[in-house]
């Protein structure tokens, strides 16, 4: 879902993918998200620190104090080849908070899951 760069996270994963027809494929994938380093701060997918410069005060900042578990994120796709050349591909996400993001966001009125939805068309030429 991109809400996070790998920088200082720790990426516990499982994939699945499965082909039940020559043209159809699709993929299960789990993801469990630490921070590595509690004395480091959470970074964006841009890789800049979640802080107080670029967040509300009072949220993301480093904060040894908390948790370290980020969250969880649970991803469908599914990919359809249309031709030799196009393919049809669909995604879905949920992105489960921990209690790092929890406690950060608690003075800004708590956090929520998120959900990411996507449809998208490649065709080669």
């Amino acid at each position: 879902m991109d809400l996070l760069s790998l920088q200082n996270v720790q990426d516990v994963g499982l994939n699945l993918t499965l082909k039940p027809v020559a043209r159809l494929s699709v993929a299960f994938m789990g993801n469990v998200f630490w921070l590595a380093n509690k004395n480091d701060y959470f970074y964006n997918v841009a890789g800049a620190p979640r802080s107080a410069v670029n967040s509300p005060a009072g949220t993301y900042n480093i904060n040894p104090g908390y948790g370290n578990f980020v969250g969880s994120e649970i991803t469908t796709i599914a990919g359809y080849a249309l031709t030799r050349n196009s393919v049809l591909e669909a995604g879905y996400g949920h992105f489960f908070t921990g209690g790092y993001v929890d406690k950060s966001l608690a003075t800004i009125g708590g956090s929520k899951d998120a959900d990411w939805f996507y449809v998208q068309t490649t065709i080669k030429f």
